[in-house]
């Protein structure tokens, strides 16, 4: 995946690299997150996993695990 097919799907399912909220829906770093956006090579793990959201035209919103109004508060020694 390139650093432009990245940054499209991320757009297309309402998310944006330097976010906290997309870091814990993708279970990445904001900082990890940023590099790929920088240019860095994306992770095969982080391309499959977009390239499923996007076929399954998911997003954000259809993760019921995660408590949307306090992602990225975990307190520290979390299940991360």
């Amino acid at each position: 995946m390139t650093t432009q097919q990245y940054l499209t799907a991320l757009k297309k399912l309402g998310l944006t690299p330097a976010s906290k909220i997309t870091a814990t829906a993708l279970g990445y770093s904001v900082r990890n997150l940023q590099r790929f956006a920088a240019g860095a090579p994306v992770s095969a793990r982080l391309a499959l996993l977009l390239e499923s959201l996007l076929e399954r035209k998911a997003s954000y919103a259809d993760t019921p695990d995660i408590d949307h109004r306090h992602a990225g508060n975990r307190a520290p020694g979390g299940d991360r």
